[in-house]
C-alpha cells in the first residue's frame, strides 16, 4: 500500500469505494455494507479523518456531473454521520465531477466503475484504536 503523509502526520490507511447506478446518488445494500464495515473499524477510535470524494462518468454535462458527484459524496457522509454517528468534523467532502475516470484492462473508460465515491481513511501517528 502506498503511504501518503501530510504535515500533521496523517497517512492513507485504507480506501473504501462504493459505486452508483447511472444518474443516481442513493446507496444500495452493497454500498451500505461496505460503509458499515468501515464505520465498525472506527467505532471509539480517535486520530483519523475521512476524505469522501464523489465522482461521475463523463456522460452528461460537466456541471451536472459535478453536482451529481457532490450528491453522491453527501449521501455517503449522511449515512456515516446519521447511522454510525461519525462526527462531521472528521469528514472532508468534495465532488470531483468527471475527474479520474476509471479505465478497464484494455485502457477503455469503464463508465460503471467511474460512478463512485472513494472514502479515504487517514490516520495519524497518534491514532487510538479502541480495543474490543
Amino acid at each position: 500500500m502506498r503511504m501518503q503523509k501530510n504535515i500533521q502526520n496523517y497517512h492513507l490507511a485504507k480506501t473504501v469505494q462504493v459505486n452508483f447506478k447511472l444518474k443516481q446518488f442513493s446507496l444500495d445494500q452493497t454500498s451500505r455494507a461496505a460503509l458499515d464495515g468501515l464505520a465498525g473499524e472506527l467505532k471509539d477510535s480517535k486520530g483519523y479523518l475521512l476524505e469522501v470524494e464523489g465522482f461521475a462518468d463523463p456522460s452528461g454535462s460537466p456541471q451536472l456531473n459535478l453536482e451529481l458527484s457532490r450528491q453522491r459524496a453527501n449521501s455517503v457522509v449522511r449515512y456515516l454521520s446519521e447511522k454510525h454517528e461519525i462526527p462531521l468534523f472528521r469528514i472532508r467532502t468534495i465532488g470531483m465531477g468527471q475527474a479520474k475516470v476509471i479505465e478497464d484492462e484494455k485502457g477503455r473508460m469503464d463508465r460503471r466503475k467511474s460512478r463512485r465515491v472513494e472514502v479515504n481513511l487517514l490516520r495519524n501517528d497518534t491514532t487510538v484504536v479502541a480495543s474490543k
